[in-house]
């Protein structure tokens, strides 16, 4: 992916996008749809030219549009309304109701109006009920289905900070988070092979680069983890993981 947003600057939008969620009570997988756009959006452009036009207001234009466009599609509160947060946010960065709107049109436009990305929450659904399976033949704690699945699912709202992680496959990415979920807890090795071993579509090398950075993810994080880890408000940084392997 190409993006013109510095890592500071992705970590405070995202952080802006899960708090427009949370307090709108919208499904936190919206914030990985809107990023899907915006990457992905961000990705078409290409010259100098246009690269130097952008700055911080056309940042903001462009995610606040596909925040928008995620909510409206994909929202499970059909009857929210983030106007007063747009209304705020445009005052901020001097945007009006119509530029936002033709931002909207624009983005749909040059994604070919493809507005149902996969993202690697849509992944962790599906496998659910596989890992239940191993849980159960395995006599461990049937909470523990539950724990994996959680803090999972907070790694993959994690990972929209990483650049890297946005660009792989989202199946590698959950596929990777539930092994790393599963260490974490201590799940015996022999159920994790057994997850390992079944035939999933995602890219097995893909998977094992993601997980070393989702583990770097989890330990600069592992002090903040607790028994509601996809409700807690992600960290202002957590993926300074330029360097990392």
């Amino acid at each position: 992916f190409f993006t013109f947003l510095s890592t500071e600057n992705r970590n405070t939008i995202a952080n802006w996008c899960y708090k427009v969620v949370d307090c709108l009570v919208i499904d936190r997988r919206v914030v990985g749809i809107a990023f899907s756009h915006f990457d992905r959006y961000s990705s078409r452009s290409n010259g100098e030219e246009d690269i130097d036009k952008r700055d911080d207001d056309s940042s903001w234009l462009v995610i606040l549009a596909c925040l928008q466009l995620a909510i409206k599609l994909h929202s499970n509160n059909k009857d929210c309304s983030i106007r007063p947060t747009l209304q705020s946010l445009r005052a901020i960065c001097r945007l009006s109701e119509g530029q936002v709107a033709e931002k909207e049109l624009q983005i749909c436009t040059d994604l070919a109006w493809y507005l149902n990305p996969p993202v690697p929450v849509m992944y962790l659904e599906v496998a659910m009920p596989l890992l239940s399976e191993i849980i159960v033949a395995n006599n461990t704690r049937i909470t523990m289905t539950q724990d994996i699945i959680e803090l999972s699912r907070y790694l993959m709202e994690l990972a929209i900070y990483d650049l890297h992680l946005s660009a792989e496959r989202p199946s590698s990415v959950a596929h990777a988070a539930i092994v790393v979920a599963m260490n974490h807890l201590h799940v015996s090795t022999r159920m994790v092979n057994e997850w390992l071993s079944l035939t999933l579509e995602h890219s097995s090398y893909k998977t094992d680069c993601c997980i070393p950075r989702l583990q770097h993810i989890l330990a600069v994080n592992g002090e903040s983890l607790s028994s509601a880890w996809s409700s807690m408000p992600p960290p202002t940084s957590p993926t300074n993981v330029e360097d990392h392997a």
